[in-house]
């Protein structure tokens, strides 16, 4: 015959383990696009990229002096313009 006592123990082991199986588990990876741009040209040679402002549709230049970050940019891609310095 059981006991209440080992019913409740079985019934609190199963809960651990049941929370230990969901902790296990990756988490859903939610990642929200915080971009204000997106990239519209990308000139390799002067390093010069095009971005439009996604809200006001504003067009604004900047410099990207590093080549191996202008290699993983393309046109399309969402961008913020601090991947760059302001072009004057």
């Amino acid at each position: 015959m059981n006991s209440p006592r080992r019913s409740i123990q079985a019934k609190a082991l199963g809960a651990l383990l049941a929370l230990g199986l969901l902790t296990a588990l990756p988490a859903p990876q939610v990642v929200a696009d915080l971009s204000c741009c997106k990239i519209i040209k990308i000139d390799q040679p002067t390093g010069t990229v095009t971005l439009r402002d996604n809200t006001t549709g504003k067009v604004e230049k900047v410099s990207v002096k590093d080549p191996k970050q202008l290699s993983k940019l393309s046109v399309g891609q969402p961008a913020d313009r601090s991947i760059g310095a302001p072009v004057k």
